[in-house]
């Protein structure tokens, strides 16, 4: 039995439910950060030779993103994640982009955030 089994096991229970739950496919994604996990998922569940439910998760691993790329085409919601990627070269580049999304925030959602945080109700 692999070490993934019992995590790819309440994957496919997880699967289950909210098919049956909600009568819609269900796209399972597994996303791991830093270097863990395996890129290739895959869980059967069988008796002798007769397959009765099989379960191959899209998998995500953050380690093999290009963080060039994401800096590159300004992906902003994926900065966050930056440190959990393949190194930045350019680290100008990556800190003038990190300046404009701080920016950004700023005029944008720090003061909406603070006024909805400390707001007296």
């Amino acid at each position: 039995m692999k070490p993934e089994s019992g995590f790819c096991r309440r994957l496919l229970a997880y699967n289950g439910s909210l098919h049956n739950e909600f009568e819609v496919p269900v796209l399972t994604l597994v996303i791991f950060l830093f270097e863990h996990g395996s890129p290739n998922l895959f869980y059967e569940e069988k008796c002798g030779d007769e397959v009765f439910a099989t379960l191959r998760p899209k998998v995500i691993c953050l380690r093999d993103l290009d963080s060039e790329k994401i800096v590159r085409e300004h992906q902003l919601p994926l900065y966050v994640l930056l440190p959990t990627t393949a190194p930045v070269q350019d680290v100008q580049e990556l800190r003038r982009f990190l300046r404009q999304l701080a920016r950004m925030l700023d005029e944008q959602e720090v003061s909406a955030l603070l006024t909805q945080s400390f707001s007296i109700r």
